[in-house]
């Protein structure tokens, strides 16, 4: 594939200009007549239909005002279709957007959703209200509680907590949001409603809001180095007043597991065989 960027300036001679871009596109073809080649750029009034004339202009709207500067030639017909788009930054020149005509790979995957719960400052009092009312003196094996209490907490997380559906594009990034999302629709109204210094005026908001975005995912990511996995998935669940976390309980379990060893039955030598609890590392490992 041959990929070429030109560009004209308003005083250069025109014809000299196009004889040099029709040289460089038949050399490259001599070189290789079955690749593709596309060469775009600003031609400033200039046109190459007349000299290459199996090659296509793609773009048919215009990319200044109401001129068409800005072309895109290929050795394909049909290849895509134009769409014009609101400049980039303070560019005088709109963006052009090429959509293939054919269905690309991000058309065919599928969307993945996924069901989120939404925690909110009443929750907190409504799962500790939940675990008041909790007959704790049912567990009264050691074992029996480490079984069921990781359930029983998630019984009580799913009556609780209201949950909602988040759709992931296959193109979504991690750090674009909602006010993103918000800032960027309408920047693309006014651009449609042709308003120079509200368009302006969201260009600005849009790079405010991206950065702070990125320092967001960024300081995420840095704290999720510094946490296991297990430890950030429940961290939600820790703030809980009263509720001892799960470390604490996997602590707890090992202390009676060895206070239990310690002891020897009657007539016995040695010490009784249990079997050993889960997750006795000192790192503090939830129990799964």
């Amino acid at each position: 594939m041959n990929l070429l960027f030109t560009y004209i300036p308003p005083n250069f001679n025109s014809e000299q200009a196009i004889q040099q871009v029709v040289d460089t596109v038949s050399d490259l073809q001599a070189k290789s007549p079955d690749s593709v080649t596309i060469f775009t750029g600003d031609f400033n009034h200039n046109t190459l239909e007349n000299e290459l004339p199996l090659y296509y202009q793609y773009i048919n709207c215009p990319t200044r005002g109401k001129n068409v500067l800005d072309f895109r030639f290929g050795n394909i017909k049909d290849d895509c279709k134009c769409k014009a788009l609101p400049g980039l930054g303070k560019s005088d020149h709109q963006m052009m957007q090429l959509t293939p005509k054919y269905r690309t790979v991000l058309k065919k995957s599928k969307v993945d959703k996924q069901v989120v719960s939404v925690w909110i400052a009443e929750n907190t009092e409504m799962l500790q209200d939940c675990f008041d009312r909790t007959d704790w003196t049912v567990f009264e094996d050691s074992f029996e509680l480490t079984d069921s209490i990781t359930e029983y907490i998630k019984f009580c997380e799913n009556v609780t907590i209201k949950k909602k559906e988040i759709i992931y594009f296959p193109n979504s990034k991690p750090w674009i949001n909602k006010e993103l999302r918000e800032v960027l629709s309408l920047k693309l109204k006014a651009f449609k409603s042709r308003d120079k210094e509200a368009l302006i005026k969201w260009e600005k908001k849009i790079k405010a809001v991206v950065r702070e975005c990125r320092k967001t995912i960024q300081k995420e990511a840095s704290d999720r180095t510094f946490l296991k996995p297990t430890i950030h998935a429940g961290m939600g669940m820790w703030v809980v007043p009263g509720i001892r976390t799960r470390i604490q309980i996997a602590r707890s379990l090992v202390t009676i597991h060895a206070e239990i060893r310690t002891r020897v039955a009657p007539g016995q030598g040695e010490s009784p065989k249990f079997p050993r609890p889960c997750h006795q590392s000192s790192r503090g490992r939830g129990i799964p």
